[in-house]
């Protein structure tokens, strides 16, 4: 969750003198739990995911594994006793997710002021004429809109350039919401960047696809994409 996020949820809490709050922690399965976590007694409704456990080493690194400044995006690669030897009867799997001793988690962040803020899976960066954009961000916007209750956002290829990702939301509007495809639209443009824009539309459905465990089922989504923006055959 960003800053806004976590605060909003922090405050359906109904604490009044702001003793309770929601504290961000971070983890894969193939760590066994948390590898991050705000630390007892501490408060932090920035968006971060805490800070470092014991026993865990963090990078920050460039698609070379070079690791970057503060400041910029990286995807986090981890050393710890935490992590998993590897996946079971998939050696492939095994070596792909290890880089000289580091398990390379998937997860872009960026560290502002010492803290770390989780960016977006590596995997589902939209890339819009060379720049990347997280979905997760847009969604997280999208959340704070009050006649939004849920949203996902994908990428759907630019007609005139395949390389390219159209970022494109689909929404779950409040029940009785008067919301159009023009306002979502133009709630985003007054809040993000030009090529951060939602450029394949906005589509408004009745329910999110999520695995048993609340994942948003992306490449659902990916599958309704193609086939609402295929070219119509002539009957």
């Amino acid at each position: 969750m960003d800053g806004q996020l976590q605060s909003s949820a922090s405050s359906l809490l109904g604490n009044k003198s702001g003793e309770l709050s929601i504290g961000q922690t971070w983890g894969l399965s193939e760590t066994t739990g948390a590898v991050t976590a705000v630390p007892k007694g501490e408060q932090d409704v920035s968006g971060s995911i805490g800070s470092i456990l014991p026993s865990v080493e963090v990078r920050m690194v460039d698609d070379d594994f070079n690791d970057v400044q503060e400041g910029q995006e990286g995807e986090m690669i981890l050393r710890t006793p935490l992590v998993t030897n590897g996946y079971y009867r998939n050696e492939k799997a095994t070596k792909d997710a290890f880089h000289d001793g580091w398990f390379c988690t998937g997860d872009i962040a960026v560290r502002r002021d010492g803290r770390f803020f989780i960016v977006d899976r590596k995997k589902e960066l939209l890339k819009y004429k060379g720049l990347q954009v997280a979905p997760a961000e847009i969604e997280n916007l999208l959340f704070s809109h009050e006649q939004i209750r849920e949203a996902a956002v994908i990428g759907v290829p630019a007609p005139d350039d395949r390389t390219t990702d159209l970022p494109r939301a689909y929404i779950v509007a409040v029940e009785g919401s008067s919301l159009t495809e023009d306002t979502v639209k133009n709630f985003v443009k007054d809040r993000l960047a030009p090529y951060k824009q939602l450029r394949g539309g906005v589509v408004f459905i009745d329910e999110i696809p999520k695995s048993a465990i609340g994942k948003i089922l992306r490449r659902e989504l990916r599958d309704r994409a193609r086939q609402e923006t295929q070219p119509k055959a002539n009957l």
